[in-house]
């Protein structure tokens, strides 16, 4: 039978089984359940730290430290637990190490107890556990998240306390660790950033109506952006006699896709008037 210690304010609970001399620590932390979980190595007495979690609730945590306890054969059969109230001495409460985010998901027993499975397997060995136990998690291939409720685990909880289960300081812990995990974590939302400043009522106003306006023509040295006043000579096609530099030279027709018909017109009618201009000098000499 293993003895659930629970400190005088309820701010932890751990359990510590003599024959694997591992230690499994309950804390709340951002509104959230977490383990700390002390193993030791077979051959060096210097014990190793590793936090697994969010958990649901505290049942979750003690059974994966069952299924923990049970692959090292430390235990045969179910995890039973016997509640000892203010308990003393009481253990630091730990701080949330920088692989483990209240944020993320829910872990699942099974998940949580191969972790550590894995992890008692690399100090007996000699090798680095902490990155062995990360690279374990992010490959492991099995149910990582768990979907169950707490109602689960209160129900399926086994704590004995000799006679008294009425008064259960596990069951007052419990929910004291329930109703902090039930508390949002709100994050501070970041400070709304206007990429560019707000337009005036003025600029508005043009702004809207650039809407409305024709196409601009090109504003590059295009040759067809020329215009061709009444009469010009055309350089491409000279209509006889020697060129008249004192007129001026229209270089290339106007793009006239986004300009009114009558403009049209207007160009046709230049181009006749040049055409009988040129006609009655012809006949003149």
């Amino acid at each position: 039978m293993h003895i659930l210690n629970i400190a005088g304010d309820d701010s932890v609970a751990w359990i510590k089984d003599e024959v694997a001399c591992a230690e499994a620590l309950a804390f709340a932390k951002a509104g959230r359940v977490f383990g700390r979980f002390r193993l030791t190595p077979l051959l060096d007495p210097e014990p190793f730290d590793y936090v697994l979690g969010p958990f649901v609730h505290v049942g979750a945590l003690t059974d994966a430290f069952g299924i923990y306890l049970k692959g090292v054969a430390a235990l045969s059969g179910d995890l039973v637990l016997k509640t000892r109230p203010g308990s003393t001495p009481v253990p630091t409460l730990p701080d949330l190490p920088g692989y483990r985010s209240p944020q993320q998901r829910p872990m699942h027993p099974e998940f949580a107890g191969k972790v550590l499975l894995k992890l008692q397997e690399c100090l007996d060995a000699g090798d680095a556990a902490m990155a062995a136990g990360l690279r374990f998690e992010k490959d492991y291939a099995g149910d990582i998240v768990d979907d169950r409720d707490a109602s689960f685990y209160a129900s399926t909880l086994d704590v004995r306390v000799g006679g008294q289960p009425a008064a259960s300081p596990t069951k007052v812990f419990i929910e004291k660790l329930e109703a902090a995990a039930a508390a949002p974590v709100v994050a501070a939302a970041p400070a709304a950033q206007l990429l560019i400043p707000p337009l005036s009522s003025d600029e508005r106003e043009k702004a809207e109506a650039k809407l409305f306006e024709l196409p601009v023509i090109s504003r590059r040295p295009s040759l067809r952006a020329q215009a061709i006043p009444t009469g010009a000579i055309s350089a491409r096609f000279p209509i006889g006699g020697e060129r008249n530099t004192s007129r001026l030279v229209a270089r290339t027709p106007i793009d006239w896709s986004g300009l009114p018909v009558r403009v049209v017109e207007q160009r046709l009618t230049d181009e006749q008037s040049l055409l009988r201009a040129d006609l009655v000098k012809r006949k003149r000499a």
